[in-house]
């Protein structure tokens, strides 16, 4: 083996030491990443919906060109020389476009990722903040408590009367799903019986209207008026309209008038 090959065993030895197979250049961007803004994509801890994802910055693209170097390639050739210089300005060129069209493709989708990614970050985040919100925690900063002091007696008696009044808001919404489902039942009966009831004047409809047409019919031929007048939907039957489906709402808004009456009476 000579000099240069030893030269480059031991080189690759150091980018690759033995039990870290990652390359020396990989290491050394992570560990300059981990000093910036991007250190949490590098822990191994859950990232929290409070990080906000690094920022791309922009770089300007110039448009294309396509007059560029059309003069100096209008020039007449002479020699082979100045052909092979032609044939490598327009491979030039051509690398180039091409090399600028994937990066304007590259850059807009790094774009719309990370105006993907901002707003999942900031619905995520407002998720986590409206779940959590209103819960107390009343040992939650790792300091020492007073049990007996003033201040943590009246954190605990706010936190009991909070869990009260969820506990009797959920309750509350309980009632009114029920009351809404008893309602929904009540308006599909209603609305069956009104279907009913109309399927039925529609036969004796649809009969009189049949019975009108050969009494029309036959006065037409003994050249007389009918004996009666042609039958009217509406007016003669008087279709029933149906209800409009319950919105739970309009029955929360039952039960809240109840109760207000109910207040109003005990006084």
């Amino acid at each position: 083996m000579d000099n240069d090959e030893v030269r480059d065993v031991e080189a690759e030895k150091e980018h690759h030491p033995p039990g870290n197979p990652t390359p020396l250049f990989v290491r050394s961007s992570l560990q300059s990443l981990a000093s910036t803004s991007a250190a949490p994509l590098l822990s191994k801890s859950p990232i929290k919906s409070s990080f906000k994802p690094p920022a791309y910055k922009t770089t300007p693209i110039s448009p294309k060109k396509p007059g560029r170097y059309a003069e100096l390639l209008q020039t007449p050739i002479h020699t082979a020389h100045e052909a092979n210089l032609r044939d490598a300005l327009l491979e030039s060129r051509a690398r180039d476009e091409t090399r600028k069209e994937a990066m304007v493709m590259m850059q807009a989708g790094v774009v719309l990722s990370n105006m993907y990614t901002s707003q999942v970050q900031k619905q995520l985040q407002a998720h986590e903040q409206k779940k959590s919100k209103g819960k107390t925690r009343l040992l939650g900063d790792g300091k020492a408590q007073l049990l007996s002091g003033d201040s943590f007696f009246n954190l605990v008696v706010e936190d009991e009367e909070k869990r009260k009044e969820e506990a009797a808001q959920k309750e509350k919404k309980k009632e009114s799903r029920m009351a809404y489902a008893e309602e929904l039942q009540r308006w599909e009966a209603e609305n069956e019986g009104i279907k009913a009831r109309n399927a039925e004047k529609k036969k004796r409809f649809d009969e009189a209207e049949t019975a009108w047409q050969v009494e029309k019919a036959l006065a037409k031929t003994e050249k007389r008026r009918p004996k009666w007048n042609r039958p009217q939907w509406r007016k003669d039957y008087q279709p029933e309209k149906l209800r409009p489906r319950p919105k739970l709402a309009d029955v929360e808004g039952e039960g809240d008038e109840t109760d207000s009456n109910e207040g109003s009476d005990e006084e």
